[in-house]
Formats: structure tokens, C-alpha cells, sequence
């Protein structure tokens, strides 16, 4: 190979365009905010299922916790 290596991140990106093919900005905004907001979802989900995690000892014992028990009397 004469040229400089493509990284991960540009040779996924060139895939992905390839694939997607031609999008104006309003029809690609349909695609990308979902994306964005379930990626919130699961940074939220993922924050609070560690601050419990602390509380009780490990993410696996959160996740067999019934609601019930957190709530505070």
C-alpha cells in the first residue's frame, strides 16, 4: 500500500455513505435524531443502574432488585 493508512473511523464513514447513498440535511435529520435520543436513553439508564450499583454493591444485584425495595420510606 503506497498511500497512508484509512483509520477505522473513515473507512466505517466511507461505508456508511456508500451505503446511505445521497441524503439532504432534512431527510438525514429523520435518521440521526432517534439515534440521538436513544443514546441519551441509554447514557441515563446506564448513570442511574451505576449510582444504585454503589449502593447495593454491583450492577447484576440492581438488576434482580425489585423497584419496590428503592423506594424510600
Amino acid at each position: 500500500m503506497t498511500g497512508p493508512r484509512k483509520s477505522l473511523e473513515s473507512w466505517i464513514w466511507d461505508a456508511a455513505c456508500s451505503i446511505r447513498g445521497v441524503k439532504d440535511a432534512p431527510k438525514y435529520k429523520e435518521f440521526i435524531l432517534p439515534l440521538i435520543f436513544a443514546k441519551r436513553l441509554c447514557d441515563v439508564f446506564d448513570d442511574k443502574l451505576n449510582r444504585i450499583a454503589k449502593e447495593v454493591g454491583s450492577r447484576i444485584r440492581v438488576l434482580n432488585l425489585d423497584l419496590m425495595e428503592l423506594q424510600p420510606n
